[in-house]
């Protein structure tokens, strides 16, 4: 009995959840499953007991529901309600709970637990609808009092308006129950709740009012001395716990007025236009002077700049106010700044300007001979502060070079117009630049000053390829354009950065090679040689450009050949032994020249092979034929030979039966152009009678010189060479004995032992032989006739 499609059935149902479906469907289900399990554990059960169980619990599973019809009632009759009955909070709450109903109504997937809980979260909200009459005034009045904060009111206002706040929520907590309870929490509770109010607008005008204290210098004597008088005024009150709303209200009133009236005292405004202008250390500075000055001329500027985009500020110093522009020197190279500038008069120091642009004090760093590093290509000249510095190279992987010292580390790429890296080769430790649109190096490393830039040029003729920013581990990587007009031939990129930790400048000239189009080269190792029958080698030739890399095969000539083929693009299939080239090639592309071809020789063996000759080890004189199991592991046809004809002879493979003895056949396979010879294999087979001995005595003998049975046959003897033969008349008298009778020389012709030519008769014979040591023998007879 097959069960397995009832146990896919029990495992179905019990991946199932209850929770996802009404109570009557998954009540039928569990029914179902029960019995289905007992059909399960019933050894004895039929299949048709089986399948009708399967097919139960199929059904109850096609048959799981969900019940909508409680949370329709729900809908129903929140859609009987009328909004301008209720509190907008209680309404807006309902309309939630409302539409996500109407979106688990209509969900065809939704669980049964899922219709179950947006039924009783839209019964809770219906039940929540608050009415809009003076519950709903009283109601907002206690949580507009609940988000107060005690610590900006007296206490003993704030005593009273606890008291209040519980009769109201207690009053709350009784709705429906007594409008009139209602209605006296809240004249209870707005008195006291309006003088916090009061409070409560002093204390934000104080705070304000006291926010503009430290800037007491901006405004005129006159008007600060009257704010003054309202503030002091206003925090006395506050500390009064016996303050009354109408003196609270009045003193905020007067406050807020007082801070209206002051009178801000008029410098110059900012400068504008501020603009700046990187060089070696320094960066210059230009703007436009102040349009107003309020009737006294600028006396100065005062510069200021950042280093963290205006985070914070250093003043660099004061310029006369002559002219609006100056250098500010003494920066380092490769730091980010930014600039502002204020102008001065008498009236004091005016706004500072909009913030300048974002520059970067650099310059190609020279040698100590003021000239710069011209490194040839894959050379390196590595300075800091001027001084040359040891560092080690290396080729990593073939795609760029690391120059490392005691405490960083920077790698360089060069990518092709399709960002593919270009192969740097560890022989030359060359960088190439392919000239032309889309050409780009990639700057990447360690160890330079966080908050800075590498700044990055290219010479001969010295320009800004970019700056990379330095994070804040030190770390950088940036990818930069190469210009398309440079001319072929030795070029220099020079990367310059600050020492990290220390204040000195770092810089690394490296020399590249600007090409036209790339060189590649193409890497292919196959094996040297194999042996037919080898399954499809897989080629693995690659070329440093990264492009694909195709194959022909020809014979040593250079001609086709069917001795091998390319399947799939790279995988080789041997057809026949001999000598084959297979040719790689690449033909270039955007970025690169052709590749030479590779040519590379594969000599396929021919495949040795082997006999496999089932021995027989007999077959009896009355099977007439026999058919010889044998074949090769190279499917190639097998020769056979015998070496005795009179006993047995073969056509093919099969075997004719002749006479009793024994022959050895000689399976042969010469080999052809794919195989080896096979070794040859030589098995000997016994040719037996049924009778005692395994050999066959002939019945007559005629010695008259017609070349038929001249003598007296015994096939199969010489196979036990150590052997007796006697032969007696009638009259029991021997006339003939022999030892080692093999019927070829040794044999009876009708001569006796003495010489004497016996007449025509019958003849008795006993044949003796040893076979494996033991000695056997066999009595018969034979007429002879001349």
């Amino acid at each position: 009995v097959d069960k397995s499609a009832l146990q896919d059935a029990i495992d179905d149902a019990n991946d199932l959840t209850e929770n996802d479906w009404s109570p009557a469907s998954w009540s039928a289900l569990e029914s179902a499953l029960s019995d289905a399990q007992d059909v399960f554990a019933d050894a004895t059960a039929t299949q048709s007991e089986v399948d009708a169980a399967e097919q139960a619990l199929r059904d109850a599973i096609d048959n799981l529901a969900v019940d909508k019809s409680a949370l329709q009632d729900a809908i129903d009759d929140a859609n009987d309600l009328t909004e301008n009955d209720w509190t907008s909070v209680s309404w807006s709450a309902l309309e939630v709970a409302l539409d996500d109903a109407q979106d688990v109504f209509a969900d065809a997937n939704a669980t049964q637990s899922e219709i179950d809980t947006a039924e009783e979260a839209l019964r809770e909200a219906i039940a929540n609808l608050m009415s809009s009459d003076v519950g709903s005034v009283l109601q907002t009045l206690v949580n507009l009092i609940n988000e107060l904060n005690e610590d900006d009111y007296t206490s003993g206002s704030w005593g009273d308006m606890l008291e209040a706040l519980v009769n109201a929520q207690a009053a709350l907590s009784a709705m429906p129950q007594v409008q009139s309870d209602l209605e006296a929490a809240l004249d209870l509770l707005e008195p006291t709740y309006q003088a916090l109010v009061y409070i409560g607008n002093l204390r934000a005008a104080v705070k304000s009012a006291t926010a503009i204290e430290p800037f007491e210098a901006e405004y005129t004597v006159a008007s600060w001395t009257a704010f003054e008088v309202e503030l002091q005024m206003a925090r006395e009150l506050l500390a009064d716990p016996r303050a009354t709303p109408e003196l609270v209200e009045q003193v905020t009133v007067s406050l807020i007025d007082a801070q209206a009236k002051l009178i801000r005292i008029q410098h110059s405004n900012a400068p504008t236009g501020l603009h700046a202008e990187p060089g070696d250390k320094e960066v210059a500075l230009t703007w436009i002077a102040p349009t107003e000055t309020e009737g006294s001329g600028i006396t100065s500027y005062e510069i200021q700049y950042s280093i963290d985009n205006g985070v914070t500020w250093e003043t660099f110093g004061n310029v006369p106010s002559s002219t609006t522009q100056t250098v500010v020197g003494g920066l380092e190279n490769n730091r980010p700044y930014v600039f502002r500038v204020a102008a001065i008069n008498e009236s004091g120091t005016s706004p500072y300007s909009n913030i300048s642009n974002l520059v970067i004090p650099t310059v190609p760093m020279p040698e100590d001979t003021g000239e710069l590093p011209q490194p040839p290509p894959g050379g390196t000249v590595v300075m800091e502060d001027g001084k040359i510095m040891e560092i080690s190279l290396t080729v990593v992987e073939n795609q760029y070079i690391r120059l490392s010292g005691q405490d960083f580390y920077m790698d360089l790429y060069s990518l092709n117009v399709n960002g593919q890296y270009i192969t740097i080769w560890d022989i030359d430790a060359v960088i190439r630049i392919l000239r032309g649109d889309g050409g780009q190096v990639q700057i990447k490393g360690h160890g330079f000053e966080p908050g800075t830039v590498i700044s990055v040029y290219l010479f001969s003729t010295p320009q800004l390829l970019g700056q990379i920013p330095v994070d804040e581990n030190g770390d950088f990587d940036g990818t930069l354009e190469i210009p398309n007009n440079l001319e072929v031939g030795n070029h220099t990129i020079q990367a310059n950065g600050i020492v990290r930790g220390v204040t000195g400048e770092r810089s690394v000239s490296v020399g590249v090679l600007v090409v036209d189009y790339l060189d590649q080269q193409i890497t292919f190792e196959p094996q040297e040689e194999v042996v037919y029958g080898t399954t499809d080698i897989v080629l693995d030739a690659t070329s440093n450009s990264g492009l694909p890399v195709s194959y022909r095969i020809t014979d040593e000539q250079g001609n086709e050949t069917q001795l091998a083929r390319i399947v799939d693009g790279n995988r080789l299939r041997i057809e026949g032994a001999g000598t084959v080239r297979i040719i790689a090639s690449q033909e270039g592309g955007e970025s690169y020249n052709p590749a030479a071809d590779v040519v590379r020789t594969l000599v396929i063996k021919r495949a040795t092979q082997q006999i496999q000759f089932v021995d027989p080890g007999s077959f009896k004189l009355s099977d007439g034929q026999a058919i010889l199991n044998v074949s090769t592991t190279s499917g190639l046809p097998v020769q056979l030979k015998i070496d005795d004809q009179n006993v047995a002879r073969l056509e093919g493979n099969v075997l004719h039966i002749l006479r009793v003895g024994t022959v050895v056949v000689t399976a042969e396979q010469p080999g052809n152009d794919n195989y080896l010879p096979a070794d040859p294999v030589l098995v000997t087979i016994d040719i037996v009678d049924e009778g005692y001995l395994p050999l066959r005595v002939h019945k007559a003998v005629s010695p008259n010189g017609d070349g038929i049975n001249e003598f007296l046959m015994i096939e199969g003897i010489n196979k036990y060479p150590e052997n007796r033969v006697t032969i007696f008349n009638k009259n029991g008298v021997i006339v003939f004995e022999n030892q080692g009778y093999d019927s070829v020389e040794r044999v009876f012709r009708g001569i006796s032992s003495q010489g004497a030519r016996l007449p025509a008769g019958t003849y008795y014979y006993i044949l003796e032989i040893k076979d494996n040591g033991v000695w056997k023998n066999e009595k018969g007879f034979f007429v002879m006739r001349y």
